[in-house]
């Protein structure tokens, strides 16, 4: 665990330091000083210092660890050797996903992507589990293309509290039926580290979306990331995170929100994934000025859907919502009950109910 901790808090450290984003973590034998702070509490406080919300802490204390009973048990089935691993292939992508079944598999792996990777043709259906680092060095994953698939789904299914993800780019159609949740460009949900990544596309699902992540929890940190394309939910839908629980930081927003305009910057591919999602919901609405319970969108902003925690330093350009339809939508978030600071709207924001 220790050694888990070292790792992350060098990589975070090269990060901060806008130093050469490459690992060479203690590979050498060097001796290296860092904090006695858990990885999470030191970046946090390099983001967005000493600041915490109420709502925050009354979740924090009622958490509960469902692995109590087995953690000496997961501890065991940890490796201790910190091992590297290189990925410059669809199938080398492919293999590290079918590992990553197993959530302790891939804490103290380090994965450096060497290549731009294309997925068309492929059967990827994301990674469903990681905990390690994960350094794309500002390479670019394309056509990954998800049409099928259970909660929990993007790139990464979950990023774990151990799970760093960084200067990665991904482009795509996350496009699941259904009435599935937790769903995100990046990752299905974030309770680690995503910094400096990249999403271009569609993402559509029912509750929980967003660009880069679904969920970002408690411990989840999102910083420097950026979305373009179409975000399309029912519930909980934003820009950068569908729900945020931790930190977003210096994100910004570029996509359309559950609206029916028409993102002209896309390409003709991305135009005609967007109109299939818009089709879907003019049918869902079926010409009705104030669709069903279930099918009014609820909860969609800019950044975030809804936020318990710190939204900071974030810009959204895109247009959320469309006329006479959902209810609390904001150019930020379309609710929130945690702290936002310097940030900036552009877009339009449209509703029925609690719109701003």
């Amino acid at each position: 665990m220790k050694k888990r901790v070292l790792v992350l808090l060098v990589g975070v450290t090269l990060l901060l330091n806008n130093s050469v984003l490459a690992f060479a973590a203690n590979t050498d034998g060097t001796e290296l000083t860092v904090s006695s702070e858990p990885a999470e509490q030191s970046l946090q406080k390099e983001l967005v210092g000493d600041l915490t919300t109420a709502t925050q802490q009354e979740a924090i204390e009622g958490e509960t660890d469902v692995d109590e009973d087995i953690k000496e048990e997961v501890e065991s089935q940890i490796p201790q050797e910190y091992e590297e691993i290189r990925i410059k292939t669809a199938d080398d992508l492919i293999n590290l996903a079918n590992n990553c079944m197993l959530d302790v598999w891939s804490v103290n792996k380090k994965v450096i992507l060497e290549d731009d990777i294309s997925l068309l043709g492929t059967d990827f259906k994301g990674i469903p589990t990681f905990g390690g680092i994960f350094d794309g060095q500002g390479h670019v994953i394309s056509e990954d293309n998800i049409e099928r698939g259970m909660s929990y789904t993007g790139f990464f299914g979950t990023i774990q509290k151990t799970g760093l993800v960084m200067n990665l780019s991904v482009e795509g159609n996350i496009n699941l039926s259904g009435e599935q949740t937790f769903v995100g460009g990046v990752a299905g949900s974030n309770d680690g580290v995503i910094m400096n990544c990249n999403f271009k596309g569609v993402v559509a699902g029912h509750d929980y979306v967003g660009g880069i992540t679904g969920m970002n929890g408690l411990t989840g940190i999102i910083s420097g990331c950026n979305v373009d394309g179409y975000i399309s939910g029912i519930h909980f839908t934003g820009g950068i995170a569908g729900e945020n629980m931790g930190d977003i930081v210096k994100c910004t927003n570029d996509a359309y929100i559950n609206t029916t305009n028409e993102d002209v910057q896309l390409s003709s591919t991305a135009i005609d994934n967007v109109n299939k999602v818009l089709d879907y919901f003019k049918r869902k609405e079926n010409n009705n000025e104030e669709a069903d319970k279930d099918s009014t969108t609820t909860d969609e902003g800019g950044i975030a859907g809804l936020s318990i925690g710190i939204i900071s330093k974030c810009v959204n350009n895109g247009n959320i919502g469309y006329e006479h339809v959902g209810y609390n939508v904001g150019g930020i978030a379309g609710r929130q009950s945690g702290y936002m600071l310097e940030c900036t709207n552009n877009g339009i924001i449209q509703g029925r109910k609690d719109v701003g």
